[in-house]
């Protein structure tokens, strides 16, 4: 086995592999984080919307602000749904998370085992195959969220 392919093998992974694993992770963790927040905050803002309805209804001073509240808390709970729909923090973690989960079960090749030149190469490159159809893949995904929407024509195409 060439020292040269098991080079060329252990740039790849740290280069590549390694480097896009860390980002796939770290992407994933970030908008999970995101998602767990909006669902927090629409929670709480459930409840405040829920106790401001409840406390209008007693005859008591200030009602009237309990009632402004119970319907302006709502609204900024739609406006918080709406972003989140948007950025789609769940969709996008899982996305990212499903890409670094296909990248960890991807069998690096075991080149000390190899037994000729030929098998070796054959088996970096059935490797960098695998690992390029996950990125493929991942990319894919983003191809498909931008292929819903048009592009505006330059009016001097028309």
């Amino acid at each position: 086995m060439s020292g040269r392919t098991k080079q060329a093998l252990e740039l790849y992974r740290k280069a590549r592999v390694q480097d896009q694993l860390g980002y796939y992770s770290a992407a994933a963790f970030e908008y999970e984080c995101a998602n767990a927040q909006a669902v927090a905050l629409a929670a709480v803002l459930m409840s405040v919307t829920t106790l401001a309805g409840a406390v209008a209804g007693f005859d008591i001073s200030g009602k009237s602000a309990w009632a402004v509240v119970a319907v302006v808390v709502p609204a900024i709970s739609t406006t918080l749904a709406a972003y989140e729909a948007l950025f789609g923090f769940e969709r996008v973690a899982k996305l990212y998370g499903d890409a670094a989960r296909s990248l960890r079960r991807v069998d690096e090749p075991d080149l000390a085992t190899a037994e000729d030149d030929a098998a070796s190469e054959a088996d970096v490159a059935a490797y960098v195959a695998a690992v390029e159809t996950i990125f493929n893949n991942e990319q894919a995904q983003w191809g498909q969220l931008t292929a819903k929407s048009t592009p505006a024509q330059d009016p001097e195409q028309v």
